[in-house]
Formats: C-alpha cells, sequence, structure tokens
C-alpha cells in the first residue's frame, strides 16, 4: 500500500519544509529498517544550518539501502540535483573532515528523479577516493518509504496526504493526548500500572508475536502501548516508533504484512481480530487493543485501574492543583476514558447514553451504588427501576462488559463509575416521575433510624451481634445523599426535568428529613450528614439552629460517647465535619460560627480530640484558613462571636495566637459543591502579620483586669511578633495594679518566661533582654505580699524557674542555687511565721518533701523539733510528708545514736500508736530499725508493716528476705511481690512458692487488680531456674495463674501445664470436663463443685487449651515420635468419650496438632501428625485441625490498599504443602488444599474489598 509516491516527493522538494525535515525522514527510514545501529547522527529542523556532514552513519549490517559499517551522508533538494552531488562530492572529497574515506561510503540523497545517477555513481568510485558511492533520489526513497509503512503514514500526515486505514502510532498518540485540555502524558497513562508497563517491554524485546491488550475502551489499550514506548530511553523509543502503525482495516494490514519490511510493530485496530496472528510469522509483532466487550481472547494484558498516587501525582504534573487532582481521583474513578470527557469541550455520546439505552442506567444514577448484601438494598433499587431486581440487575450485568462502561461490580457492591460523568451525561432524561420515586426512597433510607440506638450505649459496637443492624448499607444511604448533592450542585446545568430549580427541589427532601427530629435520627444520620449538608446548606443550617434553641436540644445526643473495645465512638464528629465543610463558603461562615459557638458551650466534652471548639480554632487559624473567606470577613465573624458567645469568643482568640511548631489537620471539603474559583488557600507574610495584629488588638480589648485572661496572653506571648509583644508589655504595666484575680498565676507565669528565656539567651527563639527586663518590672510588680506565695514556687517543682535564669551544663552549680535559696525561703519564713510558718508552706505546696528536706538543713532547735514531732499524730498527708521527710534525713545526718535517742523519747513519752507507727514509717528500712520497732507491741509492728513503703534498697539479702516474709504475714502479697521482682535472684525458692500461693488463694489486704504481670512471670523465670522445686508444685501455681502466663504476649508460658497435657492424657481430659458439658444434656457429672469453682476451672481451662502449643511426644528439637503421639491420641479419646466429649476432645486435639514445627520450608505438618490424621478419620479432629491453624495466625495488619497479597501467598504456601502428602496421605492433603482453596478465596474477598477503599478514598 504505496501512500507516498515520486510526485508527492517532488512537490515536496519544493518547499522549506524538505529542507528541514529530510533528515528526519531518512533518520526514522534508517531505524525502521535496522537493527544493529551503531552510531547515527543525522540533524534536522533548524540544525540543517550548522556545518558538517548532513549525516552519519555506522551499522553492523547491510541492507539495500545503507552499507555495513561507515557511511557519510548529503542531502540535498535543488533543482539542479547534479550540480549539488557534484559540489558536496568535491567539498568532502577534499575535505573528509576526519572520516577516512577509504574505509567509508559516501551517500547522496535528493527528493527529486535523477536519471543518471548511477552513470554518476559509477565515475566517482573510478577514482577509488572512497569506499564506495551511492545515490537515493525519489524513486529509491518511495521504494524505501513503502517498505516503512510507519514512517510512510507519518510523512504522509505531514505532506497533507491521509491515508484511509492507517495512522502513525506516535501521530496517535499526539491526537488522542492532545485533546483534553491540559494534555495527558504518558504519567497519567501508565499510573501505577507498573506491573502492565513491564509485560509490554519484555514483549516488545522478545520474539516477534502478537499480544493483546484489554481496557475499558481499545483507544485506552492503544494509548497505553503508545505511552509505554514514549517511555523507553531515547533510541529505543526512536527505534519502535518508526516501526510502529496503526491499521484501521484488513485490507490494510494484510497489505503491510506482506510488503513491510520484518520487524514491524503493526496494530490491529478493527474488529476482525483472528487472523492477526498470522503477522508475525512475517516477523512482525503485532498488537491487539481491546475494549470490554471483547471477552473471548484468552490471553491478554488486561490494565488495572490507575493507581490513586502515581494518578494524582501524574496530574499534578500535567498542572492541575491538588485539590481537583484529588477530586478527579474520586469522581472519575480513575477512568482515562471518563477523564476525558471531563476534560474536552466537546465529545462522543457514550453508548449507554443513546435513547435505546439510557433506561437501562437511570436507577442506577439515582441510588449511586448499592450492594447486594442487603436486601432492603435490593428492594429499593427494585422500586426506582419500577421493576423486579433480578430483571434489573441482569440488564444493567450486560453493560459492566461494554467498552466506556458507565457501571461497577466489585463483588456484590455496585457503582456508577464516575457519578458526575453520568449525571452530566444523562441528567436530561431523568423525568418528574423518576424523581418523585426517588424523593420517595430518599425519604425513607435516609430517614430509617439506627437499630444500635435501642441497645444500651456500651453495647453499641457490637450491635450486629445483637441483631441490631440498619436495614439498609451505609453505601446507599451514602448513594443517596449524593444524588442529593449533584442534582442540587448541577441539576439546573444538566437540565433536569423540574417545574422549580433543582436546589429548591433538594431543599424540599432535606426539609422533610430534618425538619423536628429528635436524637435518634440526628444521631443515625451521622454517616451521611456531612452530605445532606452539602446538598442543602442553607435548611441543614436552619433545622441546627432549630435543634440547638429547643429546651431539650435534640442535636446533643450526637455528643453521647460510648466506649468501644478499641477507642470511644461518638456521632457528633461527623456534625462538626459537615459545618466544617460549609465554612469554606464566606456567605455561610458567619452562621457556622455561631452554631460552633453554641455547640462549643453546650459540648459535654470526651475523650475524643473532635472538640467544636477545634473545629473553630482550625477555620480561623491565621497562618492556613479553612475558608475562602478574607481576612477582613474572618474577623468580622470573629468579632461578632465574641460579642453573641463572650467565653467561646475569648477562647478562639487565645487559640489563634502563633505558637511554635504550630499544626493543625485540614478540615472536611466539601466533595460536590464549590464556594470559590480557588482550590487553595495562600496566605502571604503580610497577611498572617496583619492577622496577628488584628487578634491581638482584640485579646487587648477584652483581656480586662483579668489574670487569669492574661495568662492565656502570656502563655504565647513569645511567639507574637515584636511589636504585639510591645503592645502588651505597655498594657501590662499601665493595668498591674488593677488587675485582682489571678495575680499570683499571672506572678508565676511570667518568671517561667523569664527563666526559660534567660536560660536560653543565646537560642534564636529567645527574646530579647530588653523586653525581659520590661517584664522584669511587671513581674515585680506582682509579687506576692504574703511570705507563703512569694516562695511556694520554689518548692512545687523540684527544678524551679529562676527568674535570674538558669546556667547550662553545671546541673550541680544550679542544684546547690536553687538549695540556697529554698534554705533562704525556710529561713525568710521562720522568722516572719516561725514553725507554724513552714508548716503552712507544706501544706501549700505541692512538693512538701522538699519543705521537710529544706527544714533538716535549716537547724531547727530542740523545742522546735518537738512541734514538728506532733504532726506525726495527724492524718494530714501533706504534713505527715514534710515531718517524715524532716525525720528521714535527720536520720541519715545524725546516725543510730539520734535514731535510739527518738525512739526512746517516743517510748518514755507513751508517744500514741499511729504517731510511733509513723516515726518508723519515717526511719531509713534496715534490719537495725526493724528490730527497734520489734520492741513495741505486735499491733504496732504490724500497722508498721501494713503501712511502709516495700521499696527495699541498698540492703543484704537477709534483710530483703526478713522483709519480705513481713510483708507475706500482714497479707501485703501485691507489694511483696512487687519488692521479690526487685531481688528474686536472693530468693529461696520456697519463699516464692510460699508467697505466690498465698497470693492466689489467701484474702490479700490489697488489691490483686494492681499486681503486675510482669513481676509474676519473673518469679517464674526464678522457679525455672531452681533445680529444688517440683514440677508438680511450678504446675499448680501455673494453673492459679493461668490468666497472667496464658495472655497473649505473655513473657512466660505455663509450659509446666503445658507439658503436663502433652504427658498426660487424663490431665487433657480433665481440663475438657472442666470446660465442656457432655453432649447428652441428660448426663450430670457426679462431682458436686460450687457454682463460682466450676465457671473458675471453665475459665482457666480455656485459657490453658488456647496456649497449649506442645505436641503429645515431641522432643527438645521439636521432633515428634508417633508412637508417644498415638498412644496419647488414643487414651485422650478414649477417656473423653467416655465422659460424652469424644467431639470436643477431637477438636482440640485437632488445635494442638495445628502447631507442628516445620522441618522444611516446603513440607508441613510432620509426618507423625499426618499419620494421626489420617488414622483417625475423625470430622472433628480435622476441622480443630483446621480451626488450629487458621488461628494460630494471629493478629495481622496490612496496608488498606495491600489487598490480599499475605493470603495468596499463604495459598500457595498450604497448596505446596497439600501436593508434598498428596500421595501418602490423602486426607491431611485434601485438609490442606482446602485452606488453600479458603485463603485464595479469602485474598479475592479482600482484594475487592481493597479495590472499594481505593476508589472512595
Amino acid at each position: 500500500m504505496r501512500w507516498i509516491d515520486t510526485t508527492n516527493l517532488k512537490n515536496w522538494a519544493l518547499t522549506r519544509d524538505s529542507q528541514e525535515i529530510l533528515p528526519l525522514l531518512i533518520r526514522r527510514l534508517i531505524r525502521a529498517t535496522a537493527t544493529n545501529i551503531s552510531h547515527i547522527n543525522f540533524p534536522a529542523g533548524d540544525s540543517v544550518v550548522y556545518p558538517g556532514w548532513d549525516g552519519i552513519l555506522e551499522t553492523t549490517e547491510e541492507t539495500e539501502y545503507f552499507p555495513k559499517g561507515f557511511s557519510v551522508w548529503e542531502i540535498g533538494t535543488n533543482q539542479d540535483v547534479k550540480g549539488k552531488a557534484e559540489e558536496d562530492y568535491k567539498k568532502r572529497t577534499t575535505d573528509p573532515l576526519e572520516v577516512d574515506p577509504k574505509e567509508t561510503t559516501f551517500i547522496f540523497v535528493t527528493p527529486r528523479i535523477w536519471s543518471d545517477k548511477d552513470k554518476w555513481c559509477r565515475e566517482k568510485k573510478k577514482e577509488g577516493v572512497w569506499n564506495d558511492v551511492r545515490v537515493y533520489d525519489a524513486r529509491a526513497l518511495e521504494e524505501w518509504i513503502e517498505q516503512s509503512p510507519a514512517v510512510g503514514a507519518w510523512l504522509a500526515k505531514r505532506l497533507g496526504i491521509f491515508p484511509a486505514g492507517a495512522i502513525a502510532l506516535e501521530d496517535f498518540w499526539i491526537e488522542w493526548s492532545t485533546i483534553p485540555k491540559p494534555a495527558f502524558t504518558t504519567a497519567v497513562v501508565i499510573a501505577g500500572r507498573d506491573n502492565q508497563v513491564e509485560e509490554v517491554r519484555k514483549w516488545l524485546s522478545s520474539a516477534p508475536s502478537s499480544l493483546a491488550i484489554q481496557a475499558s475502551t481499545s483507544n485506552e489499550a492503544l494509548s497505553f502501548l503508545a505511552a509505554v514506548i514514549t517511555t523507553l530511553p531515547e533510541d529505543e523509543r526512536k527505534f519502535y516508533l518508526s516501526r510502529a502503525i496503526v491499521l484501521e482495516d484488513t485490507q490494510s494490514f494484510k497489505h503491510i504484512t506482506i510488503t513491510g519490511r520484518k520487524g514491524l510493530l503493526l496494530v490491529a485496530r478493527f474488529s476482525e481480530i483472528e487472523g492477526t496472528p498470522n503477522a508475525t510469522q512475517k516477523g512482525h509483532h503485532v498488537l491487539i487493543p481491546l475494549g470490554l466487550d471483547n471477552t473471548v481472547t484468552s490471553y491478554k494484558i488486561e490494565l488495572s485501574r490507575l493507581g490513586r498516587e502515581a494518578f494524582i501525582d501524574a496530574l499534578k504534573k500535567m498542572g492541575v492543583s491538588d485539590t481537583d487532582a484529588q477530586k478527579y481521583s474520586r469522581e472519575t474513578g480513575r477512568s482515562l476514558t471518563v477523564l476525558r470527557r471531563r476534560l474536552t469541550n466537546i465529545a462522543n455520546q457514550p453508548d449507554w447514553a443513546k435513547s435505546d439505552s439510557y433506561r437501562d442506567i437511570v436507577p442506577s444514577l439515582l441510588a449511586g451504588r448499592w450492594t447486594e448484601d442487603k436486601e432492603k438494598d435490593k428492594e429499593i433499587i427494585s422500586q426506582l427501576a419500577r421493576n423486579s431486581y433480578e430483571s434489573f440487575s441482569e440488564l444493567l450485568s450486560k453493560w459492566l462488559h461494554k467498552p466506556d462502561s458507565p457501571i461497577l461490580k466489585i463483588g456484590r457492591w455496585w457503582r456508577l463509575v464516575s457519578p458526575m460523568d453520568a449525571w452530566f451525561v444523562l441528567g436530561q432524561f431523568i423525568t418528574e416521575s423518576d424523581l418523585q420515586v426517588f424523593r420517595t426512597v430518599a425519604l425513607k433510607v435516609l430517614g430509617s433510624i439506627n437499630p444500635a440506638l435501642d441497645l444500651e450505649p456500651d453495647k453499641r459496637w457490637a450491635a450486629s451481634m445483637y441483631g441490631k443492624e440498619s436495614p439498609y448499607s451505609g453505601t446507599l444511604r451514602e448513594g443517596i445523599a449524593q444524588t442529593l448533592v449533584l442534582i442540587a450542585v448541577f441539576g439546573d446545568d444538566i437540565k433536569i426535568s423540574l417545574s422549580t430549580t433543582a436546589q429548591t427541589y433538594i431543599d424540599s427532601i432535606v426539609k422533610e428529613l430534618l425538619h423536628n427530629a429528635d436524637w435518634k435520627l440526628w444521631y443515625s444520620l451521622s454517616d451521611v450528614i456531612p452530605l445532606i449538608s452539602e446538598a442543602s446548606p442553607s435548611i441543614f443550617l436552619d433545622e441546627v439552629e432549630m435543634s440547638i434553641s429547643k429546651a431539650e436540644k435534640p442535636i446533643m445526643g450526637m455528643f453521647s460517647e460510648t466506649d468501644g473495645p478499641i477507642a470511644p465512638s461518638s456521632a457528633h464528629p461527623s456534625l462538626l465535619w459537615a459545618l466544617e465543610g460549609l465554612a469554606w463558603s464566606p456567605q455561610l461562615l458567619g452562621r457556622v460560627a455561631l452554631i460552633l459557638g453554641k455547640l462549643s458551650e453546650l459540648d459535654p466534652g470526651g475523650k475524643l480530640c473532635n472538640r467544636p471548639i477545634n473545629s473553630l480554632r482550625d477555620i480561623f487559624l491565621l497562618w492556613l484558613p479553612h475558608t475562602f473567606a478574607s481576612l477582613e470577613q474572618r474577623l468580622d465573624v470573629v468579632d461578632i462571636l465574641i460579642e453573641r458567645e463572650p467565653e467561646i469568643g475569648w477562647d478562639l482568640l487565645v487559640s489563634l495566637m502563633p505558637h511554635n511548631h504550630d499544626s493543625c489537620s485540614p478540615t472536611h471539603k466539601t466533595r460536590w459543591r464549590r464556594f470559590s474559583e480557588k482550590t487553595e488557600i495562600k496566605v502571604t507574610f503580610a497577611e498572617h502579620l496583619a492577622g496577628i495584629k488584628a487578634i491581638t488588638t482584640r485579646l487587648l480589648a477584652h483581656v480586662g483586669n483579668d489574670g487569669h485572661r492574661c495568662v492565656k496572653v502570656l502563655e504565647n506571648f513569645p511567639s507574637l511578633p515584636p511589636d504585639e509583644r510591645c503592645s502588651i508589655i505597655e498594657r501590662l504595666l499601665s493595668s498591674v495594679g488593677t488587675i485582682s484575680k489571678g495575680r499570683l498565676e499571672m506572678w508565676n507565669k511570667l518568671r517561667y518566661i523569664l527563666s526559660r528565656h534567660r536560660s536560653f539567651s543565646d537560642a534564636d527563639w529567645a527574646l530579647p533582654e530588653r523586653e525581659l527586663k520590661k517584664l522584669e518590672k511587671v513581674f515585680h510588680l506582682l509579687e506576692p505580699k504574703d511570705v507563703i506565695d512569694r516562695f511556694c514556687w520554689l518548692f512545687d517543682k523540684h527544678w524551679p524557674d529562676l527568674p535570674e535564669g538558669k546556667k547550662r551544663g553545671d546541673h550541680k552549680e544550679v542544684e546547690s542555687l536553687i538549695a540556697e535559696h529554698r534554705l533562704d525561703a525556710v529561713k525568710t519564713i521562720k522568722k516572719e511565721q516561725g514553725l507554724e510558718g513552714l508548716i503552712k508552706l507544706a501544706e501549700k505546696t505541692i512538693n512538701p518533701i522538699l519543705v521537710g528536706f529544706t527544714a533538716s538543713e535549716s537547724g531547727l532547735s530542740i523545742e522546735e523539733e518537738q512541734t514538728m514531732f506532733s504532726l506525726l499524730e495527724g492524718e494530714n498527708d501533706k504534713k505527715l510528708k514534710f515531718i517524715i521527710t524532716y525525720i528521714f534525713y535527720q536520720a541519715h545526718k545524725n546516725g543510730l545514736d539520734w535514731i535510739n535517742i527518738l525512739v526512746e523519747e517516743a517510748r518514755s513519752q507513751q508517744w500514741r500508736s499511729d504517731k510511733i507507727i509513723n516515726l518508723f514509717i519515717a526511719l531509713p528500712q534496715n534490719r537495725t530499725v526493724w528490730d527497734l520497732i520489734g520492741t513495741f507491741d505486735k499491733s504496732i509492728q504490724d500497722a508498721y508493716w501494713m503501712k511502709c513503703t516495700g521499696r527495699f534498697f541498698d540492703l543484704s539479702a537477709e534483710e530483703n528476705i526478713y522483709a519480705l516474709k513481713q510483708l507475706i504475714q500482714v497479707k501485703r502479697y501485691v507489694t511483696a511481690i512487687d519488692s521479690a521482682a526487685l531481688f528474686d535472684k536472693e530468693l529461696p525458692p520456697d519463699l516464692i512458692i510460699e508467697l505466690l500461693l498465698k497470693t492466689a488463694t489467701d484474702t490479700s489486704l490489697e488489691d490483686l487488680q494492681r499486681l503486675d504481670v510482669h513481676d509474676v512471670e519473673k518469679l517464674f523465670e526464678a522457679l525455672d531456674k531452681s533445680a529444688e522445686i517440683k514440677e508438680h508444685d511450678v504446675a499448680r501455681l501455673e494453673w492459679m495463674y493461668l490468666s497472667f502466663l496464658a495472655r497473649v504476649g505473655s513473657g512466660r508460658q505455663p509450659k509446666m501445664l503445658h507439658k503436663e497435657l502433652s504427658n498426660s492424657p487424663e490431665f487433657f481430659a480433665e481440663v475438657i470436663q472442666y470446660i465442656y458439658k457432655p453432649k447428652d444434656k441428660n448426663i450430670k457429672d457426679e462431682e458436686n463443685v460450687p457454682k463460682e469453682l466450676v465457671e473458675q476451672r471453665a475459665s482457666l481451662g480455656w485459657k490453658l487449651l488456647h496456649s497449649w502449643d506442645l505436641i503429645p511426644g515431641t522432643d527438645s528439637n521439636g521432633k515428634i515420635n508417633y508412637e508417644t503421639l498415638r498412644a496419647w491420641v488414643i487414651k485422650a479419646r478414649e477417656l473423653c468419650a467416655k465422659s460424652d466429649r469424644k467431639e470436643v476432645g477431637d477438636i482440640q486435639i485437632g488445635h494442638v496438632l495445628a502447631h507442628s514445627i516445620t522441618e522444611n520450608k516446603n513440607i508441613w505438618p510432620q509426618e507423625p501428625v499426618c499419620k494421626i490424621i489420617d488414622e483417625t478419620q475423625s470430622e472433628d479432629l480435622d476441622s480443630g485441625f483446621s480451626t488450629g491453624i487458621y488461628n494460630k495466625r494471629g493478629v495481622i495488619t496490612r496496608n488498606p490498599f495491600e489487598g490480599g497479597q499475605q493470603e495468596r501467598a499463604l495459598s500457595a504456601q498450604f497448596r505446596t504443602y497439600s501436593d508434598n502428602w498428596t500421595i501418602r496421605y490423602p486426607r491431611t492433603a485434601a485438609i490442606l488444599s482446602k485452606i488453600a482453596e479458603s485463603y485464595e478465596n479469602e485474598a479475592r474477598h479482600i482484594d475487592k474489598d481493597a479495590e472499594r477503599r481505593d476508589l472512595e478514598y
């Protein structure tokens, strides 16, 4: 098929274009017909004017068009062909430009006909200068182009000749990709399709063969090929593009197959594709682009949906804003065909929108999405379709495999590929009758009350377990709500058949839905309320305002917070998201802010961080506002909020002050409704500064003489610009005398600022000293007159803030300085108020221990000490800490003599028992002190051991053991175990056993809920290292502490019990009896055991069996002895059958068999396990074995979009296991095969869930 002939070339030679493009044509022809090019350089376009050869080529092959080896080319379009050839020949012969003519072929090319070219070549060859001389004129070029149809189609288009049935792949890509605005890039076509890209690249580089690529449309498949080639390295890209041609009919395809040179890339863009593979026998690659309507081609590359992150990134690189890129990702279903329609002004009408087809899609258009898992969903779809669901779904299914399908089905989940696209294409076909039905359906679906609200709040998270599930799926509810938005926002543009505006129609539906809604309806709407607010902003705000104004305030029911198994939950975050979405509108911002202000006032609080006040802060954030309102508009709204809700307005002002390392989370944005042409908010430095100034002005206007408010301002004072800091300082200096409440708090806050900034004066963020001096002036003016208040701060923290700053690096010097300040404070207080002042200080400070320590350094008189000792009689916690600390440090400082004198004084003066006990609590914990207390009544001794801290440090082993025994004696088992774990290596094993046994069986003085599981594990580990203790005794203790040892993640499993289970089938059968009742309900166990003990044994037994993973007959290396295992299984089954528990016994045996260790990565379980399974032939054992396999997988984590990769890997693994045992142990192999199949099915289910999430994200 000849598209370019000599006449075309001759005419082309008359144009300037030929001079610039002829070198490019030669370069393309060479690439289209050569397979081994070592070097090629043919400058084209503007580069033709530069000196040098017009072309240089080096190849390792020879064809009829170019020689093997080195060749140089001169190209001319002149009318005097011979004259040009002579001129070039002479010039290059004289100066070959570093080329060796003897090794080089000289070639002259002209697009004109030169009849005497052969004669001229012979004459030049005779001269013997060049290795060879050739001339290619129009006739030679015509033949060469015919051998290279892709190049011919490219040139034909350039010459204004449009060959029927063919187009160069490069030209197809240019046309296809540049129609949308902005133009498509290769990145957007191959986004997230890395595997398919690699497959096509491998195919291109392999031997000639045919390949089918299937996409939503054949054009998308074809564009994918073009994109893959275009992204290849330059030489490869040019190579394939010079050979790739798209053929529209079989006639063109057959002709090119026969006449074209080998090595072409033929794209069969026609329906009769069965004969196309024959072209591969001629040495051509054949690409067959398929749409979804081709369901018979078996081997094909099916293009996956475009990857979300890569798609968004590609759009952004095309110049699309991040916001729009995110929207296109959601709104187009990441379909290139839909995206092209969105970005193209003029587009073809899809088949599904034609007059004979559109009614098939309309019900889906109105519903948006649904799932077949809910019968009520299907009833709604049937109502919209006015047809049975079965008939409708059958009708709809035919569109799933049509090109450019508007509908998508993942598992049992249906949705529109692109709701926006579908509405703009089909919206005009919606009838008034359709809209009436939709109204009824919308009110029914969205107005349904969540049955979970019938349950108690703490049970709602498990509503499905109580059969309290919503009759409609969240998928359908979201689809219906989304339709409300689409009609409201685009209905008028789409020209939907309505007697009112589309917004009015939707407003009436939302009004009917929300008017006088009770708390249950508001709560039930939480899953769709952001969409409802977007559909009808004005009506939504009306109803929210009305609900808040009512006495019972029904909407506040959404703030009811309930605890779940992982985290608390509440419905109110969705209400806040709805309001945040509307706050983007400058027109709605005022109403939204006032509503959020009122909700902030009414907010009951909770564990969730989604609070109305936080939403307000994020919306008005100065450096990143979440509204399109201007700064002036935002400030006006803030002023109104302060006027209507003064406290909330003040809190908002404070939150808007600049913070170091500030952060925020993006607020909700409406999905379809746009409030501005802008897509992103960019705050200039000047605007941010103006905002800070405006907020500071308002803070100063409303701070008044309230010291507490001043403290709030001072918290972020250092982050303010200098001018604003100056304004605040001046205000503080002028008003400090009028401040009444909060003066002490202000004083403390200023001290913190002074200390911090002077301590880090060299830091970039530190305030200048001139400002600090002004603040210090305010600080001194605020100094309390009361001596206790003046010094209390020194004792509140271990490292108090010093207004002069703290020297960094030398902690001892700072500590010494602080101690000096404290000592001076104690002396000053004592001087002004006596010992009573110190007691007041101890009561007021946060840390009375520091007061007690400092007092011990101040040198109190004996009389003062006697007064101090009277504090031992009281029950005031701070006073006791004060005196106990004082005595403790005095004892350490003055030694045993001082202690003996004090104890003797207590005895001789007959101190009260509680005073003596507190005295000994204050003394150091050691055997000497304990011997002294041993000289007092036993009641005092016991009371001491009941109250002492039980933290024994720097003591001998004997002292530790003595103390532990005393704690056991007074039944302080929790403290005893806590202490014992600190020195477990020093304890005799029998004492550990006594402690653990009494803790488990005796009544403890302390709450056993405080027992630390790690302390218990540590004591058991100490017993494991002892050779003195019998395994039976340890197993007994393990049974008592099973809830600790058998927990998930336990550091010390109940291994003795596990060993006992594996060694004793009798014990196994006994545990089975603890957990399960006989199969025959009429059989009664003879044992008369209290109900509490029965329940306790059942609970412990269950935990034991579910932590047991030691298969009977297993040695220390994990290898199983078949005979031992077989004997155990036979006996265990016999005993379980005797107690009428054979079935549950078999299930548990199956569970433990699943824990066989893998000896070979491809062989599992061990052969003894296989023998038992195949010999026993018990369905219950098989079931337990399968369940055990699933359960031992444990908790898994996965990326939300990962799909079933993990399960697919497990399926392959178990398939391998099955194949290895299929001959010898067919029953075991069948179980493993079923598990493999189960994992494969699970993988597919997870794939579908991941695909859904990926589309919706």
